[in-house]
């Protein structure tokens, strides 16, 4: 093992994916079977299943549905490894590009030798399982308990934002949409183009990978016009443009440092080079209490420290994988790294959340995995993996390439805000009370017939301090929010002593 001031290279010499159809069955593949086999995959990826022998580490991220208090030590034993390490990670959609990260950091340290990152969702078989009234348990043996690599809060969404209905992905990301529908002063029309012309390309990617759930290309109309098979669910999102839940997936990532590596006898020609990362949490981790709903400054904070740590610039990648359970994550991306929605690079190498799949804390190993996959085949291209957690609440971002990196130590250090920019990303009070206000942004959500049932607004208050209300119920108010630009109207907040606040149009 080398000593701490000869740091070893870390690289990624295999990855391995699968998606399984076979959740309909009476005896469904589990977590370990499907993480196993991605696994192997992966092994042979890299050479052979010899280079199991070099991981020291293994680390998954949480598992669903899966009753075992170390699904790290249930893999590890799968597959005859003697871990010494075995690792949990805390769960979110950042998590899979913090734990390689982490993975990299303490290879280049010198505590482990190689490691194992592993990912899986079994809600298909779950979902399919409960409509047939069957109980479905993934039984876990008892292991000791497993470091723990991430922070974690439960709690996504405020009392406030709770109480009117803002208690979910599908409702919060539309505010954030509808906020940068509005920075970039399109119309509603321009909006929905914009959006499906965005995600069509997705679709073209997830039509071309083996391993995506739905590898069908569709036109920027079948994904954003709202049709009876493609209903609204939170406007302005149709069923296409969310991300989907109901998958069986798996996907693993073999990191090795370069000397073990060469002990390994894996190829040079497959390593992929891990040049840095950063990550990094929004001041305000509420979505109603953001300064600016259409802007996250600790997603900046933490994708330019990847590119400083990597020493390139944007211009410089040439593949992206930006997180993409709805469209906002992406456009929040091209907003703060300043991109082009048209740029031909392009920003998926999946397919996206909605059409590759990979959903919980697992999308990320699959970006990963299949990242690798393609700068395998693009010798001296660099690449970019992103994860969201929460409500663009976690962000995390990871550099790669066939060369080596640029940097003598490659690191995932994220220096702080400056003084002015955390100042600016400091938590906006909410507030109850009756008055005047403005609505920074809004959803409708929408039932499963498609039809508008709850109008959500995020505003301001004339002192500066938010508030969360509910609009008026009526079938013409609802249209109303959907058919308008309501971003900046104003209106009365009504404290009637119920639950909620509301909010009456002027």
């Amino acid at each position: 093992m080398p000593h701490a001031s000869q740091p070893q290279v870390a690289v990624v010499v295999g990855s391995g994916q699968l998606s399984s159809r076979r959740g309909g069955s009476d005896s469904p593949p589990g977590p370990l079977e499907l993480l196993v086999e991605a696994a192997v995959a992966a092994a042979q990826d890299a050479g052979g299943s010899h280079v199991l022998q070099h991981i020291d580490t293994v680390v998954a991220v949480p598992i669903q549905h899966w009753q075992s208090n170390n699904p790290a030590a249930e893999l590890a034993s799968a597959l005859g490894i003697t871990a010494s390490r075995t690792v949990q990670t805390t769960p979110g959609g950042d998590i899979g590009v913090v734990a390689l990260n982490w993975m990299a950091q303490e290879i280049a340290a010198g505590r482990s030798k190689g490691a194992l990152l592993v990912g899986a969702n079994v809600n298909r078989s779950f979902d399919l399982a409960q409509r047939r009234g069957v109980e479905l348990e993934f039984a876990g043996g008892s292991h000791p308990e497993p470091e723990i690599v991430g922070k974690w809060r439960s709690d996504g969404s405020s009392p406030q934002e709770n109480e009117v209905g803002l208690d979910r992905p599908v409702y919060i990301y539309p505010v954030i949409e509808n906020a940068l529908r509005a920075w970039r002063g399109q119309s509603l029309a321009e909006h929905r183009r914009f959006m499906g012309d965005l995600f069509t390309r997705f679709t073209a990617v997830a039509a071309d990978n083996p391993y995506a759930w739905f590898p069908t290309q569709r036109s920027s109309e079948e994904l954003a016009d709202p049709t009876p098979d493609n209903r609204i669910i939170g406007f302005p999102y149709t069923k296409l443009l969310n991300a989907i839940l109901s998958t069986d997936q798996a996907a693993a990532v073999v990191m090795l440092g370069s000397d073990t590596a060469t002990s390994a006898r894996v190829n040079p020609d497959g390593w992929v080079h891990w040049w840095g990362g950063g990550a990094a949490t929004e001041a305000a981790w509420f979505v109603s209490q953001r300064p600016d709903l259409a802007y996250c400054p600790a997603m900046a904070q933490s994708h330019h420290a990847a590119l400083r740590n990597a020493q390139v610039g944007v211009d410089d990648i040439a593949k992206f994988d930006f997180y993409s359970c709805f469209p906002a994550p992406v456009e929040m991306a091209l907003r703060v790294m300043d991109l082009d929605p048209a740029d031909s690079r392009g920003y998926t190498v999946t397919g996206g959340l909605p059409y590759a799949g990979g959903p919980g804390s697992a999308y990320t190993v699959h970006s990963l995995a299949a990242m690798y996959t393609q700068l395998r085949r693009s010798p001296h291209e660099i690449g970019m993996v992103t994860g969201n957690g929460w409500y663009l609440t976690k962000h995390s971002a990871a550099i790669f390439s066939t060369d080596p990196p640029r940097a003598v130590r490659p690191c995932a250090d994220t220096p702080e805000l400056d003084e002015e920019g955390a100042k600016q990303a400091q938590p906006v009070p909410i507030r109850r009370g009756s008055g005047s206000g403005r609505i920074d942004s809004y959803t409708v959500a929408h039932d499963r017939a498609g039809q508008p049932e709850r109008g959500m607004v995020v505003g301001s208050f004339g002192d500066g301090t938010r508030f969360v209300a509910n609009t008026a119920s009526d079938a013409d108010v609802l249209a109303e929010l959907e058919a308008q630009e309501m971003v900046g109207r104003t209106g009365k907040v009504v404290d009637g002593g119920g639950p909620t606040l509301r909010f009456d149009l002027d």
